[in-house]
């Protein structure tokens, strides 16, 4: 693993992978999901992948700072920017617990940052609650992932 520097965030193969999935997302023939499938593929996925409860609440955390059209407008990613303050108050559990379980999201590849240049989260939102631009938390792997994710979650279940 390497740092970048005082303050930021170690890089390892996984990180990067997420990443990556992020940025696929991006393309213009990137597959688009409802926000319910997403949902329903996220969780099915991370029990598939042995991940515990508390990372489960996290991710439906996460989805209830997306609104449905962060899932489905083209030119638009599934960002989300909440405290991390926030998160560990709707989790019941101290900011550092928090982020080991979002950093255990982000190393099972179903979440990437989506760092702005300060590293802070912060976004904005039009007058139909469209996302105009945002830093934060990335979902998009989690619809990159899809099939991958029903799949696992399909051969856990039999």
């Amino acid at each position: 693993m390497t740092s970048l520097g005082a303050g930021l965030r170690r890089t390892t193969p996984d990180r990067l992978a997420a990443t990556e999935y992020a940025r696929e997302y991006r393309k213009p023939d990137a597959r688009r999901i409802s926000r319910a499938a997403a949902l329903k593929a996220a969780k099915r996925g991370a029990a598939a992948m042995g991940l515990k409860g508390s990372k489960i609440a996290l991710l439906d955390q996460l989805f209830a700072y997306t609104k449905r059209q962060d899932w489905t407008d083209d030119n638009v990613a599934p960002v989300v920017w909440p405290s991390n303050q926030a998160l560990a108050h709707a989790l019941g559990v101290g900011i550092s617990t928090m982020k080991h379980h979002l950093n255990g999201l982000v190393e099972a590849g179903l979440v990437a940052y989506s760092d702005g240049p300060t590293y802070q989260r912060r976004g904005r939102r039009d007058e139909q609650d469209r996302i105009i631009e945002a830093a934060g938390i990335d979902l998009s792997p989690i619809a990159v992932r899809f099939a991958e994710l029903t799949e696992m979650a399909d051969m856990a279940d039999h």
